[in-house]
């Protein structure tokens, strides 16, 4: 979703002829406000699902890869694994922010693996506290910081993630 703001804010006038595929239900709602309803052509839960979809639907033999300073290696490590070229463009920078937390919460919800090593910089959670995360990549770097229960949510959206979380309270079983 930042790539998509980023990219955004640059296209001043008539709408590129894109076809796009995207990770996430917020990525994909701002692709379709930024560049229309029509412009996806795939979606996945994460960078590797992603790139699979991209491989098996072998629409492309290059592509652009929008990305910021910290992106991982799945996608385009898989994709020219498959003969995709990929044209890797950064569009923005991750600055990572570390504040300590002074009380305690029950649950703690992550939204990138990068928000997860700024976080726990600083940072170390109770036992009982639950670790909510957005998706699998993000799960895999909590797993690394934290012994903590981690709960996934079943699709890579804030609001999914948020009601992931509010389910999992009112029946932590």
């Amino acid at each position: 979703m930042n790539a998509v703001d980023a990219v955004a804010s640059h296209i001043t006038k008539t709408k590129p002829d894109w076809k796009v595929y995207c990770i996430g239900i917020t990525t994909n709602k701002l692709v379709k406000h930024f560049f229309g309803e029509g412009v996806i052509i795939g979606t996945a839960t994460n960078a590797a699902e992603l790139a699979g979809l991209i491989v098996e639907d072998r629409k492309t033999n290059k592509l652009s890869f929008f990305c910021g300073d910290q992106r991982r290696e799945e996608l385009p490590a898989i994709l020219r694994n498959n003969g995709i070229r990929v044209n890797e463009i950064e569009v923005y920078q991750t600055k990572e922010v570390s504040q300590a937390l002074n009380k305690e919460y029950h649950g703690i919800l992550f939204f990138s693996p990068s928000a997860a090593s700024s976080f726990f910089k600083s940072n170390q959670l109770s036992e009982s506290t639950v670790i909510f995360s957005i998706g699998t990549t993000t799960a895999a770097e909590l797993a690394l910081k934290s012994k903590n229960k981690i709960v996934i949510s079943d699709l890579a959206g804030k609001e999914q993630l948020v009601k992931k979380m509010i389910d999992y309270f009112l029946d932590p079983n």
